[in-house]
């Protein structure tokens, strides 16, 4: 009986050594999991700024062709991208200059440079993320030279049968 209690402790005492976890890994559950959630998020946000593929006047400092902190992670995941893919990049004007917005194609050009990107496999746009369309900040100068218009009168509504104005009367 001895015998067996002493190869069941050895057993186990091996058995929780395996479960060490890999050198580089956190040690701690609670790190672990942290780390499986920021690297899922990480992928998840790599993914978004692949698709769409466009750098907004925020991603730079104001008045300055220099990107910032956010416009460097975003370029620095398009480069990535664009090493093995070609395609179209966005690089919006907003209510910058031409030759501020010239400038800001400039530096992003040189960046893909620098990363190994072949310029003629990318295709500069001032386009909307989704392609054909109509910039919001447009849709917003449009709307606000239209005169004001009366709210539609609210029509009685029918819901699973029971009128929206069932208890008017």
């Amino acid at each position: 009986m001895k015998g067996l209690a002493t190869l069941t402790a050895v057993v186990g005492l091996a058995c929780m050594a395996g479960c060490e976890p890999a050198p580089g890994y956190p040690q701690d559950k609670s790190l672990t999991n942290e780390w499986l959630v920021r690297s899922y998020s990480d992928d998840a946000i790599n993914n978004a700024v692949i698709a769409q593929h466009t750098l907004y006047p925020y991603h730079f400092h104001k008045n300055g062709a220099a990107l910032n902190e956010l416009g460097e992670y975003d370029l620095a995941v398009l480069v990535n991208h664009f090493k093995d893919h070609p395609g179209r990049l966005n690089v919006r004007q907003g209510d910058e200059s031409t030759k501020l917005h010239a400038a800001r194609i400039n530096m992003v050009m040189a960046a893909l440079r620098k990363g190994g990107v072949e310029a003629s496999r990318i295709e500069f746009t001032d386009a909307i993320p989704g392609g054909d369309g109509m910039a919001s900040e447009r849709v917003v100068k449009i709307l606000e030279k239209q005169p004001p218009r009366e709210p539609a009168s609210r029509a009685p509504t029918r819901t699973m049968g029971v009128s929206s104005q069932a208890g008017a009367e």
